[in-house]
């Protein structure tokens, strides 16, 4: 610190002591109440406060403008001196200033906050997991593995489960799968339920019958099986799964996650967050598995219990639960508002990965936020190796709960004792299209993340797409989840919201083709111009730590640049890119159109199941 700054600091000090607080506290963290702003005649603003719906605070322009820097939970001495240092007045005034927005009731204390969220609740059911259940396709030696792995570590428990695996695959490997299963089975005394393409198809005919023409009979075969044609049903399979479990709590893997999991991190510990997806998280990257293994200890095989610390849990409850162990972060006002007017539930509970990351492309590790970033482009002697490699271990440092942001769909956890989406159908990322319904239409619902990773090791090694660095093709589900999360929701209740959602979807999809064309390059671009503000961002800050890291970004930087400065009169999706022009089009209004109709529909498919669970389904 230069010599100024040191007096300043002094100064400030001196102040800060001798302020009379009255009923402020000097050692607590205070924020603002999200406000509206209306002008006055006079010249003076008026603040209209979301949390006490009467309260219009009339208060000097200057005062106002001071409210918006208070935007997150800060000391007094914390919130004057960023004040002072935005210019916008001295340290003395603006303590004064935030001790007049104190009494007028703009200000809320952590205390306070903390307070109110643990009295909003009414927590009185069990939170007890009782099914589990795997989506597999084509992979019988895996499956086989992957479930034996749960049923071994869940063995000495005296809780009884329900296994339920959901089959995507050729009949070849549905017989192996089917005869795999007959076979732990009689090995472990227990029943575990196999529901392939047949049994679906079952399921269909009887739910279409119960839903009495209510639901188009497209739209039910869609969200079960997928569009003809698309062999990744990852999300299809998902949704067998969702529509099997009504009224339980459950956990749901992929068939190459085995029951072997590492604590990454404090248990004991909440986070609260209004960004989940960049708060509290861990990331290290290695050469390959052999690496990753050498440094783990898998000394937790219970996940049951794991998932049981967040799932179906309110926010209330956990916050009487980790009073003492809470940290607040990345709160924003308006948050704080949203939390106080609504009790919040975690309806869905995920681990970290420990193995292959899921991601296929080394892209996503330009991207990785700034504080994992550092320690992979620092090791330059093996920056290379680990750059191109998809071993990963990953989880967040404690407990954390927040908005849904992001979603990995390994091992999660679902509160589907009430009505949650659906997932898209075809193609990857899925779950993520998932998180962005679920934020959009579920005000109530929270995604709760858990300081563990559990062991991923798909049957066959996963080559890196390295063709990612210089392609510029939009990939379907980013396109799709860009409209979702600018889809503005008004409704205030669930069903409102996806149905207004729905409609807001197909209607993208009955555009002519040169709207719908004139569409995706306009979404297209708005997602290169976010990547490119992003990269720029770390490339600023990082660059002179591994110049091949700065390279890689370079080069993608440019590529994305060249991309916004082309005249290409149609945008290329990635899992079309074989097909023609009007092919390609054809397919994405396909996905908007039937995606949209779902959504719609979804909640008379869901109830229908829930009501005649015992004829569909038991």
């Amino acid at each position: 610190m230069n010599f100024k700054g040191s007096i300043q600091k002094r100064l400030r000090r001196s102040i800060y002591s001798a302020f009379p607080f009255d009923d402020l506290k000097e050692d607590e963290k205070y924020i603002s109440i999200f406000t509206s702003k209306g002008q006055l005649p006079n010249g003076r603003v008026f603040e209209y406060n979301h949390y006490n719906n009467e309260n219009h605070c009339v208060v000097p322009n200057s005062t106002s403008n001071i409210l918006d820097c208070i935007n997150e939970f800060k000391t007094l001495y914390e919130h004057a001196a960023y004040i002072e240092d935005c210019r916008l007045t001295n340290f003395h005034k603006a303590l004064l200033s935030i001790k007049e927005l104190w009494k007028l009731g703009l200000l809320i204390s952590q205390s306070e906050f903390l307070n109110k969220l643990s009295n909003n609740h009414s927590e009185n059911v069990s939170h007890n997991i009782d099914t589990l259940g795997w989506i597999t396709r084509d992979r019988p030696d895996s499956i086989k593995k992957s479930v034996e792995s749960f049923i071994e570590s869940l063995n000495e428990i005296t809780q009884k489960y329900n296994f339920i695996v959901f089959d995507d695959s050729t009949v070849e490997n549905y017989n192996k799968n089917k005869r795999n299963i007959e076979f732990l089975n009689k090995k472990y005394q227990i029943q575990i339920k196999l529901v392939g393409e047949n049994e679906r198809k079952e399921f269909l005919i009887k739910l279409s019958k119960k839903l009495e023409n209510r639901v188009p009979k497209h739209v039910v075969e869609y969200g079960l099986m997928g569009l003809n044609g698309i062999n990744h049903r990852t999300g299809a399979n998902r949704n067998a799964f969702l529509l099997f479990t009504t009224g339980k709590f459950s956990l749901l893997t992929d068939d190459d996650i085995f029951c072997q999991i590492s604590k990454n991190g404090d248990d004991e510990k909440l986070t609260i967050t209004s960004d989940a997806s960049y708060a509290d998280v861990s990331s290290e990257f290695f050469i390959g598995q052999e690496e990753l293994n050498n440094k783990l200890v898998f000394d937790h095989h219970n996940p049951v219990n794991i998932h049981q610390k967040l799932l179906g849990h309110s926010m209330g409850g956990l916050i009487q639960e980790y009073r003492n162990q809470i940290n607040l972060t990345r709160i924003i006002p308006n948050y704080i508002v949203d939390n106080l007017n609504t009790e919040k539930k975690v309806r869905i509970t995920m681990m970290g990965a420990a193995g292959d990351s899921g991601a296929g492309s080394p892209i996503l590790k330009i991207f990785v936020p700034s504080n994992n970033l550092v320690p992979l482009i620092s090791d330059t002697d093996n920056f290379l190796s680990k750059m191109y490699s998809r071993t990963v271990l990953q989880s967040h440092k404690s407990l954390t709960v927040g908005s849904p942001r992001f979603l990995l769909g390994m091992n999660l956890g679902f509160d589907n004792t009430e009505l949650l989406p659906p997932f898209h159908p075809n193609f990857r990322n899925s779950d993520g299209i998932f998180a962005s319904v679920l934020k959009k239409c579920f005000s109530n619902a929270y995604i709760g993340h858990l300081p563990y990773a559990i062991s991923h090791i798909p049957p066959y090694e996963r080559p890196v797409d390295v063709s990612d660095l210089t392609s510029t093709s939009s990939r379907i589900p980013d396109v799709l989840m860009f409209s979702i999360n600018e889809f503005k929701n008004t409704s205030i209740t669930v069903e409102g919201g996806l149905k207004s959602l729905g409609v807001y979807l197909s209607d993208i999809s009955k555009r002519s083709d040169n709207s719908l064309n004139e569409y995706f390059k306009l979404v297209n671009t708005n997602i290169i111009i976010s990547k490119i503000n992003h990269t720029e961002e770390l490339y600023k800050k990082h660059k002179h730590i591994n110049k091949q890291w700065a390279a890689f970004v370079e080069q993608r930087i440019e590529t994305l640049y060249n991309c916004l400065q082309g005249k290409n009169l149609s945008v290329q999706f990635k899992e079309t890119e074989n097909l023609s022009s009007e092919k390609q089009l054809l397919m994405i209004r396909n996905v908007y159109g039937n995606f949209g109709d779902l959504i719609y529909y979804w909640l008379d498919i869901y109830t229908c199941v829930e009501t005649h669970k015992k004829i569909l389904i038991d």
